[in-house]
C-alpha cells in the first residue's frame, strides 16, 4: 500500500464502487459468448465516461483557445452494437439469430413452426408473403 499514490487507490475506489456491482458474478469467456446482453450495462457505464472526459476535454481546449492547445491521450470512444454499412450485402435472419437478438424462446425445427415463429415477429400474413 506504500508504493500506490492517491490517485490510484481512488481509481480502485471508483472501480469497486462503481462497475462491480454492474459487472454478472460469473464473469468468463463462455458466460460472455452465452449472454453478451450481461456485460452491456458495463459497457455503457464506461462509454459515458469517456464520452464526459472528451467533453471536459472539448470545453478545457475551447477555454485555453489555440495559443495553448490542450495536449491530452483521450481514451478510445467504442461502439456498444455493431454500426450496420454498405458492406454488410446480406444479413442472415434466421430464427436463433432473432430468437437470441429478441430474447424470445429457442427456435422451432420443424418448417411450419419456424414460419410461424417469423409470422409472430414480423406479421408476414399482413402482406400475404406465403412462403
Amino acid at each position: 500500500m506504500d508504493a500506490m499514490t492517491v490517485s490510484t487507490m481512488t481509481a480502485v475506489a471508483e472501480i469497486e464502487d462503481d462497475l462491480m456491482p454492474l459487472i454478472p458474478n460469473l464473469c468468463t469467456k463462455k458466460a460472455l459468448s452465452a449472454t453478451p446482453g450481461d456485460f452491456v450495462p458495463v459497457l455503457k457505464h464506461i462509454l459515458e465516461k469517456y464520452e464526459i472526459h472528451h467533453q471536459e476535454h472539448s470545453v478545457a481546449a475551447y477555454l485555453a483557445s489555440i495559443k495553448h492547445p490542450v495536449t491530452e491521450t483521450l481514451p478510445k470512444l467504442f461502439a456498444l452494437y455493431p454500426i450496420p454499412s454498405t458492406k454488410w450485402r446480406f444479413v442472415d435472419l434466421n430464427t436463433g439469430a432473432i430468437s437470441s437478438l429478441l430474447s424470445l424462446s429457442t427456435p422451432h425445427k420443424s418448417y411450419d413452426e419456424n414460419l410461424d415463429f417469423f409470422n409472430s415477429v414480423f406479421y408476414l400474413d399482413r402482406y400475404n408473403w406465403n412462403r
